[in-house]
């Protein structure tokens, strides 16, 4: 006798393509949402990190060293608009009340100072924008938008920039905000140097520091 042949129909393969094609169609999805999110939590992180770099310099050459916050999203809810966001690190040529800040890398330093962010940059983050930030008037010497470190590892901003003991710069995810989703990764820096990253909606901190200090406390 001759065994029956064992195979698929054609509807069963139809069936097989298109549960295929849902699942890719979900995924695709998925991925489409969740990236945005991801980039908006790296540059974040990143960010905090740069801080962290940038109070370190601070401390181990006895100079002072600030974050130069430079552009920031004018219209962070509309994806028709590219995203921005940029920032230099740079160190001081003195200890206190710096003049002159150069942007790394320097003679002694090889670290890379110059991150933007905005569409076609070398540090290009897709649909990740940074928000414009609260008055940041900075030291009378080193200017407005200049986050100090002096080589104590404190800030030497004045009180005026701190709200809730913070300076914070956010790091928002376009789709979700042009749904009207504020989804935004926020870089809180307390006076004493010490930093976190906090969710707006999920208020979860990926990176945590110590708690901030109030605003009228002394950086020394």
């Amino acid at each position: 006798m001759r065994r029956p042949t064992s195979g698929f129909t054609l509807i069963e393969l139809v069936l097989v393509v298109a549960i295929f094609l849902v699942v890719t169609l979900l995924g695709f999805g998925m991925t489409r949402d969740t990236m945005p999110r991801y980039r908006a939590r790296k540059g974040a992180i990143q960010f905090a990190g740069h801080l962290s770099l940038c109070r370190m310099i601070a401390i181990e050459t006895n100079k002072e060293c600030r974050i130069l916050m430079s552009d920031f999203d004018a219209s962070p809810a509309s994806l028709s608009a590219g995203n921005e966001g940029k920032y230099y690190i740079q160190i001081g040529n003195k200890d206190l009340n710096s003049d002159e800040f150069s942007t790394l890398p320097t003679d002694n330093i090889n670290e890379h100072g110059t991150w933007d962010i905005a569409t076609g940059s070398e540090n290009f983050l897709r649909r990740v924008s940074i928000l414009e930030w609260d008055t940041i008037s900075g030291p009378t010497e080193a200017g407005s938008n200049s986050i100090v470190f002096s080589p104590r590892g404190f800030l030497t901003n004045p009180a005026g920039d701190f709200s809730g003991g913070y300076i914070t710069i956010s790091f928002v995810n376009k789709i979700a905000y042009s749904k009207g989703v504020s989804d935004i990764f926020n870089v809180q820096i307390a006076r004493t140097g010490m930093t976190r990253v906090e969710n707006a909606l999920m208020n979860d901190p990926f990176a945590s520091g110590a708690p901030g200090t109030d605003a009228t406390s002394s950086g020394e």
